[in-house]
């Protein structure tokens, strides 16, 4: 008798528990919740069950038939929350689809409305001897979207020095990206369209806001002709080594450079869109491994031949860095790209850059942040950097070398904004590559949104 009575009172406690936690729960149900309570629910109804064969078994045997009546009452109250219970649980199940469906509806157009960043830079360069200009060097505009969740694309559209179309103040507009991901497994995707090149530390010095000195490395412009980019199809993704290290890699065959080799470097051999001036195709590969946020090394290949008849090739590797630590960053490269000559020999065209930046907004941050740019970091940067091109062509004229040593502040009130001043020394021997033998102020904003 106090067994059949001890379980009444716990099905009913059972009862009001489940009750209590579905009225809680209804604004934010869940399908793993709502299945846990259907189970409860299915379990109470067998309790249920049980208790009423308890009852017959007490009637049949007749023991404590007194309380029969009273037992009966309970299991009827029971049954009349189990119905509640139940109705509750429709309600919230309905609940649950129409937010799922509301949900589902979102997220779709949500992938499909494109990411759009602007980003932009505008520069005062002040050559001594020579007139100050301003220059609107470049406004670009980015699209990147997720319409599937194993497709994305991306795509950056250059307006380069207040470019018109049709018009007669110079500058152009530039597709430098424009591909489609499809991703493969979770460790590779495939990659095609318009693609910036893996050469070298893109990584740093691509994108002008996020580059610490306002010119390009030198060997991004006669080596690597920055900005770098091709027809091609590859494949690209990342692998995790450990729990600190990850590795990416890059991997493609692309359009490759044409002949417009000059003795000042590589960067008029860019061919147009749809023009392939040999039957052959450039492959270029890329590996960096990251470890946490403060070291990434990479390194660069690539290979293609860029003469008419397809018989003579650039070949070219790179070695570059990028180190954290604390207020101290430094990066770098090297970079050698080697030239086929038509007469059997080839020429070597090499050059690196070193570049430190280090926060000096740390020793007086009240100065530089206060409430407005609570964020706000000065650097101070130090670069230097060479390239040494050997004649493309011949073996009988010396070599064109180029040097430059640059000095300046970055000064970031915002991570979308930036200010810079620099100052350039550069000394050159034989043709200039960039700026030859100059001293150079140079002032710039840049901004990415």
């Amino acid at each position: 008798m106090s067994l059949v009575k001890k379980q009444v009172s716990n099905g009913i406690f059972i009862l009001l528990l489940i009750w209590s936690v579905a009225l809680v729960a209804a604004p934010m149900a869940s399908e793993k919740r709502l299945q846990q309570l259907e189970i409860q629910w299915q379990q109470m109804q067998q309790d249920i069950q049980q208790l009423k064969q308890d009852v017959n078994i007490i009637q049949h045997q007749n023991q404590a038939v007194e309380s029969v009546p009273q037992l009966q009452q309970r299991i009827t109250d029971l049954e009349n929350y189990a119905v509640q219970l139940y109705n509750v649980l429709s309600k919230l199940q309905k609940q649950y689809d129409k937010t799922e469906l509301e949900v589902t509806q979102l997220a779709a157009s949500a992938r499909n409305q494109p990411n759009i960043t602007l980003y932009g830079t505008f520069a005062i360069d002040k050559k001594r001897h020579e007139a100050t200009i301003f220059d609107a060097q470049s406004v670009e505009l980015v699209f990147s979207g997720q319409p599937h969740q194993k497709i994305s694309y991306f795509t950056e559209f250059e307006f380069e020095r207040a470019a018109t179309v049709g018009g007669g103040r110079g500058g152009e507009v530039l597709v430098e990206q424009a591909y489609l991901d499809l991703q493969l497994f979770d460790w590779m995707s495939s990659r095609t369209g318009v693609i910036l090149i893996p050469f070298g530390n893109i990584e740093e010095n691509h994108y002008t806001p996020i580059r610490e000195t306002i010119s390009k490395t030198l060997t991004a412009y006669a080596l690597a002709p920055s900005d770098w980019f091709d027809n091609g199809t590859g494949l690209t993704g990342q692998v995790k080594v450990n729990k600190d290290w990850l590795l990416f890699y890059q991997t493609y065959l692309t359009t490759g450079l044409g002949s417009d080799i000059s003795a000042t470097g590589l960067r008029g051999t860019r061919q147009g869109f749809g023009v392939d001036n040999n039957n052959n195709k450039a492959f270029s590969l890329d590996v960096s491994l990251k470890f946490a946020s403060m070291l990434n090394m990479g390194w660069s290949f690539y290979q293609g031949a860029y003469s008419d008849d397809g018989k003579e090739d650039i070949t070219g590797w790179s070695s570059d860095f990028i180190f954290e630590w604390k207020a101290l960053k430094l990066s770098g490269e090297y970079m050698r790209m080697n030239v086929d000559r038509a007469e059997g020999t080839t020429a070597k065209m090499d050059g690196l850059y070193l570049r430190s930046s280090y926060e000096i907004s740390q020793y007086f941050k009240p100065l530089w942040s206060g409430t407005l740019f609570p964020d706000a970091k000065l650097h101070y940067i130090m670069q230097y950097d060479w390239v040494n091109i050997e004649n493309p062509y011949t073996l009988e004229v010396k070599d064109n070398k180029e040097q430059r040593y640059t000095l300046g502040f970055s000064y970031r009130p915002d991570h979308r904004l930036v200010l810079k001043l620099n100052y350039e020394y550069s000394k050159a021997s034989g043709l200039r590559i960039l700026r030859g033998n100059a001293k150079s102020w140079l002032a710039s904003m840049g901004y990415i949104f």
